[in-house]
Formats: C-alpha cells, sequence, structure tokens
C-alpha cells in the first residue's frame, strides 16, 4: 500500500497543471537542502577548533553542552522556515478499505524525509569521536549524539504539529520570544539558561542511560501527530470543525454599513480562516515593533534622519503591501463570483481600499508609543500614514493587477511562493522609494529635515483629495483587465 501512495502522489505531481512551477520549487529547494548539507559538514569539522581558539574554555565539551538548547531552538525556527508538511489526499481513501492507521503512519513516515534530519549527525560527528570519546569513551559519546539527534526528531515532530494548527505562526513568534528573553537574561545573569543546557548534556555524558528520556519525548510526539491525523480522517470531525469555523469570526455589525460592510465582513472572515492570510496579519503585527531596532540610539534619528520614511512606511502599512501584493490572487478560486455580482467591480475596489487604509489607520495608532522616542519619530510616522492611504494603497491595487497569479489558501506560508511573480518583486521600488521623491527636492532646498516630512504627508492627502479619481481610474483598469486575471487563474 505504501508503494500505491507513492504512485499515486508521483503521478498528482507530473500531472499537475501547475507541473512546471512546482518543479522549480522543488529545484530550489533542493538547492537550499545542498547548502544546508555543506554547511552542517563544515562546521561539524569546524567546532573544535573555533571553540579552541575564540573561546578558549578550560572544558570544550563543557562549553558546548552549555549552548546545546540555543542550537536546538535555532533549529526549531530553521525547521519551522524550511519544513513542509506531507501531502495527501485522502479524500479518494475514505470509501475504500485502507486503514486510516496506515496512512496516518505514512504520512508521518514520510515527513521524515527532510535534509534537516540528517544535520544533526553531519554537525557533531567529528566532535563526538574527536573529543567527547576520547575522554569519556565510545558508549558515552554515541549516547550523548543519539541523544541530541532524538531531540531532533522530536522537535521535527512538534513542528508537524505545530504546523497543522491555526495558530502555528503565533506559536513560532512566542518560541522565539521567549528563547530571547533568556538570551537576555543570560547575557545580564538574570537566569542562565547556558547552566541548565550545560547540567542536562553533561548529565548524559556522565550517566549514558538518561537517553531514555529523549526516547520517551519522542514516542510522546509521535503519539500526538499520530492521534491528531487519525481524528482528522473522520468525515464527522471535518464536518464539525467547518461547521465551527462559520460560526466565528462574523462581525455582523459591519453589515450596519451596508453593501461594503458585508463585502468588508466577508474578507476578514477569508484573513482570519486561513493560515497564509493569518500569518500576513501576524507578521504585520510583529513588524510594528521594527522601529526598535532603529529608534533606541542616534545612529538613525539625527545621523540619518532619512531613514525614518523608510521605517514610518513599513510600520504603517506592512500589512496593506504584504496583503495588497497578493489583492487578487487571494480570490483566486472564485473571482468569477465578483464578476457575477450586480455590486460591480467599482464595489470590489472600494471595499479593499477601505479595509486596507482602516488596518493601515490602525497600525498606525498602535505605532504612536513610538513618541517616547522623540516627537520626530512620530511625525514621520503621520506623515509616512498619509502617504500609504493616500498614494501606497493605489499602487498596490494597480501593480496587483499585472498578472496575479492563483494562490491555494489551504496551504501553509512558509516557504510557500504561490502567487509571487515578477509584481511582487517590482511593487517594492515605487512603494518604498516613491515617497523620497517628495522627501528629497524639499530636504535639498530647505534644508530641512521636517519639510522633508511635510512634503510626503502633503503627497498623501494631495492622493486622498483624489480618491474618488483615483477609484475610478482603479476600477476602470480592473474592468479592462477582468477578463484577463479570471483567465489566468483558470490556466494555474
Amino acid at each position: 500500500m505504501i508503494q500505491t501512495f507513492l504512485s499515486h502522489g508521483w503521478k498528482r505531481f507530473t500531472r499537475s497543471s501547475s507541473f512546471s512551477r512546482d518543479l522549480t520549487t522543488k529545484i530550489l529547494g533542493a538547492f537550499f537542502a545542498l547548502m544546508i548539507l555543506v554547511y552542517s559538514v563544515a562546521l561539524g569539522f569546524g567546532i573544535e577548533p573555533l571553540i579552541e581558539k575564540v573561546f578558549k574554555p578550560s572544558d570544550p565539551i563543557h562549553f558546548l553542552n552549555s549552548y546545546l538548547l540555543y542550537y536546538l531552538a535555532f533549529e526549531f525556527v530553521l525547521r519551522y522556515m524550511m519544513q513542509n508538511l506531507p501531502v495527501l489526499d485522502i479524500q479518494p481513501y475514505r470509501h475504500l478499505p485502507v486503514k486510516k492507521t496506515l496512512i496516518a503512519h505514512y504520512l508521518l513516515g514520510r515527513s521524515l524525509f527532510n535534509v534537516l534530519n540528517v544535520s544533526v549527525p553531519l554537525t557533531f560527528l567529528p566532535f563526538t569521536f574527536m573529543v567527547i570519546a576520547p575522554a569519556y569513551g565510545p558508549g558515552a559519546a554515541t549516547a550523548w549524539l543519539v541523544s541530541l539527534w532524538l531531540l531532533s526528531f522530536a522537535l521535527h515532530f512538534v513542528v508537524f504539529l505545530m504546523k497543522k494548527s491555526d495558530d502555528d505562526l503565533v506559536s513560532i513568534i512566542t518560541v522565539t520570544a521567549v528563547f530571547g528573553v533568556f538570551a537576555l537574561a543570560d547575557y545580564f545573569n538574570w537566569f542562565q539558561l547556558t547552566s541548565v543546557s550545560a547540567f542536562a548534556f553533561d548529565g548524559l555524558i556522565d550517566n549514558p542511560s538518561l537517553i531514555i528520556i529523549p526516547v520517551l519525548l519522542l514516542a510522546l510526539v509521535y503519539v500526538f501527530n499520530y492521534r491528531m491525523l487519525l481524528t482528522g480522517m473522520y468525515e464527522e470531525d471535518y464536518v464539525k470543525k467547518k461547521s465551527a469555523d462559520r460560526q466565528v469570526n462574523d462581525f455582523t455589525f459591519l453589515r450596519s454599513f451596508g453593501e461594503l460592510g458585508e463585502l468588508i465582513n466577508i474578507e476578514i472572515k477569508l484573513i482570519t480562516r486561513n493560515k497564509r492570510t493569518k500569518s500576513v496579519l501576524w507578521l504585520s503585527l510583529f513588524f510594528l515593533f521594527y522601529g526598535l531596532i532603529f529608534y533606541r540610539g542616534d545612529t538613525y534619528k539625527e545621523n540619518m534622519p532619512g531613514f525614518l520614511i523608510f521605517t514610518g512606511i513599513f510600520i504603517t502599512g506592512i500589512f496593506a503591501i504584504n496583503y495588497g501584493q497578493f489583492l487578487f490572487s487571494w480570490h483566486s478560486s472564485h473571482f468569477d463570483f465578483f464578476l457575477a455580482q450586480p455590486l460591480g467591480l467599482k464595489s470590489y475596489v472600494q471595499y479593499r481600499y477601505y479595509l486596507l487604509a482602516t488596518v493601515t489607520t490602525v497600525s498606525f495608532v498602535l505605532s504612536t508609543p513610538y513618541l517616547y522616542f522623540g516627537w520626530k519619530v512620530l511625525l514621520a510616522h503621520a506623515c509616512t500614514y498619509l502617504y500609504n492611504i493616500g498614494i501606497n494603497i493605489w499602487l498596490v491595487m494597480n501593480i496587483g493587477m499585472w498578472s496575479p497569479k492563483k494562490i491555494d489558501l489551504t496551504k501553509g506560508a512558509s516557504f510557500n511562493y504561490e502567487g509571487t511573480g515578477a509584481a511582487q518583486w517590482l511593487m517594492s521600488i515605487p512603494i518604498l522609494a516613491g515617497p523620497y521623491l517628495f522627501y528629497m527636492p524639499v530636504r535639498l532646498t530647505t534644508d530641512s529635515v521636517i519639510a522633508g516630512y511635510l512634503a510626503v504627508g502633503a503627497a498623501g492627502l494631495i492622493g486622498l483629495l483624489f480618491m474618488n479619481k483615483l477609484m475610478d481610474f482603479t476600477a476602470k483598469r480592473l474592468i479592462e483587465k477582468r477578463h484577463e486575471i479570471s483567465s489566468g487563474f483558470r490556466q494555474d
């Protein structure tokens, strides 16, 4: 039966209408995998000389053990970014005499074919038998390496479990933040995670029988994944989940705003019910903290005041940029529905603009605490906010009409390049460079940073004054290109 699953998967891949695009993605993934293998081998032979020549600890083994928990945290984040879930459409097998347990074990076993699952032995094998084995014996060295490898496999299944959940991006941000706090605590000697790490892995070397702990941990996360997959294969559970999804995220108060409010309500449901769109939303919230990287010192605020335009565009408009670049692709599976609606495509453009402008406004309000770093920072944010809602949103909507690609909303966000085309790569140039067309001439002629900021804000206000003209222009372009866009979605 395993051979049958593999055969069906191969036929599905080679006979897909998007075979060439999928093949390109596979080739790109293979390149990254080869790069990881090369780096792992290079790091493996470089760990010992790096520790001894740079850090010069009295005990290299204890030193390395102190940072292994941080290594596992880094691997966890890397796995989230690069590890894709194995795909098997179980719908055709529901009515066949195929054991669901076999399907679950097949998916979990197939997921193990990942380059990251061999990175631990490639990285730590030289250190294990060149440093640990001579000092503690081959048995203790093997137990240490196998334990680390088992923990890596456990991380594999934890990421598998996370990506099957609806809030995987929230989870990875939380884990990253927690280990970031631990790193700060280590740096300021508030709490030393390095001591905990050294205690755990030094103990494995001193007492190899403790390898049972990683074995039990791996078995536990495997069982969790197995039961989760098994539960999701029953039709009644699938129907219940869909029914529950229909009952949540219904913002009925928007209906009081008429037809546009109802359309915005539908769009919000699309954002909050699909993993890739939710990832865009959470990343936008995450980028609200982008200014903390640049505003803490005077390097950018005083010496490079023009850089505040870039950060302001990013912080206040990141959702409009990230979500807007795929503005039409999000509806690729039902774009024809909008073409058939009596409301007309102008309403389609209107509600999209109001949605992006509203979220941009919320982002600006949430960024007002940056006033702590000086009133110039808040002024730059206010001016770039006006520029975003007056000009950039229209740029995003119009450039997004350039050959949009189909997107499958059921797929995750990590290493998912569906919908990405030339427009998405080129869109950043006018969006990020455009404000400087207004800032630089005024800044150079008046020698005033404030005047440059106000020029950017004034350009945004002019865009708002001509909003109806810009809306009519955008709607007219969409009407002209509607059949071309719809045809492109069907071809993908």
